[in-house]
Parts: structure tokens; C-alpha cells; sequence
């Protein structure tokens, strides 16, 4: 049996080049005549099943008349879960080399019954190759499209060019067999956006005090969060906008969502027809990461009352670039909203690409001190019946925004300094917000006023 060592490193990304492509399919197209053999399959149990077909859904996003069928007729306990199919060397794709204008890889996947990561290895003729990229699938029972960073294989593997292509439809373990369709794949340059090069920061509330929605650290085979994500939530519900498919990516060993071009993205809490009861928390949380976005508006959608929206630009200023930006929103900014919460949208995303990550309620806000990028911020005395000061270690403090209990604006500041007062002698008694930027990122505290 052959075994292929698996890297869970997750990514997504565009690529392209000139060989035999696209692989669509089609009569007198590529990848229909070519020549496809099947792996992996453990003692006892035959090989998947490939096969042209007729596409099990004509849609929107895939109006192809055929497509590709891998049909894996076992499940598996076991961590590599690599069921998959291989082109033949050299005859099929043929002989590339891989370069910036053809290192990013698109292709269609429709899996039945439950979602699975999707993965893509090439191979030298000598059988020499990276491990496989795999990118994080969310979305069962529909066509979507993923992408692949093959950037790797940018000058060859030792001198030697790919002349094979391994696809790896459904990389996970199974308790029972799977079926995929896969097609239209295609090859494009490389986009040119910058990325996080770190994870989120890794949020400090008590899980005793939290609702999750989204806070994963790793995906399949072996799934972790930093909390318990609220059970069959559905990122890609297909509200018909341009963002395009949620994905689930890698950065800096922490998974986060990345809508690629984002209009408006709906989540449906729990998945559709379910619903969420966070009346007793009293914030929501999320970080985000942008290279362009000038404009960002999240709405927690309930079962029965009007849509409220929080404009992260308005209420917060200028969205900062190219860093994550943690933003606290106390629920008090929707008045009078019945919490029992059946959806999530992040819209008014200009069409620019965002990373969303650690989206959670929480009724917990530190009254004193806070970690920020690791370097300590402490606000005293407080509560306070007029001044607040604020004061960091060694890191400086680039604007501070106040917000009352309702989310509007009341003061905002630009210290450019490690240390500042805040005079809220002005300020009626009660809860405030004070959200704080520095060079490594946005947090929030809470101020009270005597």
C-alpha cells in the first residue's frame, strides 16, 4: 500500500501556467482521456473508484456538463485519510515548470454529506515531491471553489519539474466512505496581497464566560479551538454576494477565516434554523486583518427583531492596515435586541480581501489591566469619579477612542506617548469602553465612572 506522509499546514492561494489546462473534463477537453489511478486504500478494502460523470449539481458556480467522481467506499480511523487520485507521469499534464505566473492553483469540489479538507501534491518523475497543501473545506452539498498555493515549487524540487498532479479530494479521517466531485482546475499568478505573517492574538477570556462561534486552531484530522464553537455552524450559507466561499486558512499555527473579496458574508449560528441565546453575555469580540479594507460593518442577526449595525470604521476610526485589530462591541449598541441570535453578517468590506478570527460573546471585560502584543497596559484608579490615567511598559500608545455603554463615540484622543490621562470629568456616571491602539495591535477596556 502505498503511504504519502501528510504536512498540515493549511493554505490558500492562486496560481497558474500553460500545460495541459485547464482540467475540466469535458469530451475533447483535458483530464477525461487521461490516465487516473486511485490510492489509498487499507488492507481489505479496494481503491477508490474514479470516473467521469455527469455533474451531481448544475449551478451557479459550476455549469460544467461533466466533472470528476472519486468514490471512496471506506472510512478510516487512521490520521492520514488520503484517499485520492493521481494523473499519470508526464503523458497527462505533462512537463511544467512552476512560476509566479503559475503557482496558484483553483479548483472545484463538491462533497457529499460532510464537509472534509481538500488537498493537492505534484510529483517529479522520479517520484520526488513537497508535501501536499491542504485547504480547509466548510461546505457540503454544494459546488465551491478552493485554491492551492504551490509556491513552493518555484524553481523545481532539485532541479527537477513537476510532471504529475495528486489530488487529494476528501483529507481526513472517515467513519464511513465519502463521495467527491471534483473540476474546472486551473492554474493562475500568483495575487498580489500581502498575508499575516503571525496568528490572532490568542484571546484571554475564561471559557466559562464565552459563546463561540469561531475559534479554531487546527482543523482535521485532529480538530482544536481555544474554545467550544457553537456545534454545526455554517460559514458559507450562499447569500448570493461577491465575497465568494469562506475560507478556513493557516497563520502562524492558528486557523482563521478569510473572505477574499468581501461585499457581504453571512454565518448562520448553529446552522440553518438554529439559533443562539447570548442574552447573558455583554460584549462581542473579533479580530481582524486587512490589506485595503477601508470600511467593515459586522450585524448579529436575531430571530425577531430589526438589524442594528456596527460600523467598525465610525465608531472605531480608520480601519489600521496589514496588522490584527482586536475589536470588542458591547451589546448594548443594539438597543432593544431580542439576543436570541440566528445569524452573524460582516459587510461593507469594499471588495477587499479580510481575516476574521476568534468571533465570540463573552461577559467578561478586564476592569484593570489588559495584555496587548504582549506588553502590559494598566488603566487606574478604576472606577474613577474623574480622571483615568493609562500607562504601558515599553510600548507606545497611538490613539485611544472612549465609547459609552450604547457603543456611541465620546472622546478621542492621540497620545503618541507610552503614558495619558483621560479626563472624563465631563463624562456622566456609568460603564464606558476605551479602545486602545498601539503598534502591535486593538484592545479593549472597560472604564467605569463613579
Amino acid at each position: 500500500m502505498k503511504k504519502i506522509f501528510l504536512s498540515l499546514g493549511l493554505s490558500a492561494a492562486s496560481f497558474a501556467f500553460a500545460q495541459n489546462v485547464p482540467i475540466d473534463f469535458e469530451a475533447g477537453g483535458n483530464g477525461a482521456n487521461w490516465t487516473w489511478a486511485t490510492f489509498e486504500a487499507p488492507a481489505g478494502a479496494d481503491n477508490p473508484e474514479f470516473s467521469v460523470s455527469a455533474n451531481p449539481s448544475v449551478d451557479m458556480i459550476n455549469g460544467s456538463a461533466k466533472v470528476a467522481k472519486i468514490a471512496i467506499s471506506y472510512g478510516t480511523a487512521d490520521g492520514w485519510g488520503s484517499a485520492g487520485c493521481e494523473s499519470k507521469h508526464g503523458a497527462d499534464i505533462g512537463t511544467f515548470a512552476v512560476t509566479a505566473v503559475n503557482s496558484t492553483v483553483k479548483m472545484m469540489i463538491y462533497q457529499e454529506d460532510f464537509a472534509a479538507p481538500v488537498g493537492l501534491k505534484f510529483a517529479t518523475s522520479s517520484g520526488g515531491a513537497y508535501p501536499e497543501v491542504i485547504v480547509q473545506n466548510t461546505v457540503a452539498n454544494r459546488w465551491v471553489e478552493v485554491e492551492f498555493d504551490m509556491s513552493k515549487w518555484i524553481g523545481g524540487l532539485g532541479g527537477a519539474s513537476p510532471d504529475q498532479i495528486i489530488f487529494f479530494p476528501s483529507y481526513a479521517p472517515r467513519a464511513k466512505g465519502h463521495t467527491v466531485y471534483f473540476d474546472n482546475v486551473s492554474f493562475s499568478g500568483v495575487t498580489a496581497k500581502e498575508r499575516p505573517k503571525t496568528a490572532a492574538p490568542k484571546p484571554s477570556q475564561s471559557a466559562a464566560n464565552v459563546m463561540s462561534v469561531f475559534s479554531q486552531i487546527t482543523g482535521a484530522p485532529n480538530p482544536t479551538s481555544h474554545y467550544t464553537d457553537i456545534a454545526n455552524t455554517d460559514f458559507n450559507p450562499n447569500w448570493g454576494g461577491s465575497s465568494g466561499n469562506a475560507l478556513i486558512e493557516a497563520f502562524d499555527g492558528d486557523l482563521a477565516l478569510t473572505y477574499p473579496s468581501l461585499d457581504f458574508q453571512g454565518t448562520l449560528i448553529g446552522g440553518a434554523g438554529n439559533s443562539a441565546d447570548v442574552s447573558k453575555m455583554t460584549s462581542m469580540h473579533f479580530d481582524y486583518w486587512t490589506d485595503g479594507g477601508a470600511s467593515l460593518k459586522v450585524t448579529p442577526i436575531s430571530k425577531t427583531s430589526a438589524e442594528i449595525d456596527f460600523d467598525v470604521f465610525k465608531e472605531l476610526g480608520a480601519l489600521p492596515q496589514k496588522q490584527w485589530v482586536s475589536v470588542d462591541i458591547p451589546l448594548s449598541h443594539f438597543a432593544g435586541y431580542d439576543f436570541n441570535l440566528k445569524e452573524l453578517k460582516f459587510h461593507e468590506g469594499g471588495g477587499k480581501t479580510f481575516h476574521i478570527d476568534n468571533i465570540f460573546f463573552t461577559n467578561e471585560v478586564s476592569t484593570g489591566t489588559n495584555e496587548i502584543a504582549e506588553n502590559l497596559v494598566e488603566i487606574f484608579p478604576n472606577p474613577s469619579t474623574d480622571f483615568w490615567t493609562v500607562k504601558t511598559n515599553n510600548v507606545q500608545l497611538s490613539s485611544l477612542i472612549v465609547c459609552d455603554a450604547m457603543g456611541k463615540r465620546v472622546m478621542s484622543l492621540n497620545p503618541n506617548n507610552t503614558k495619558m490621562v483621560i479626563d472624563g470629568s465631563g463624562l456622566k456616571p456609568g460603564l464606558y469602553f476605551a479602545f486602545i491602539k498601539t503598534e502591535n495591535g486593538m484592545n479593549t477596556l472597560k472604564l467605569i465612572k463613579k
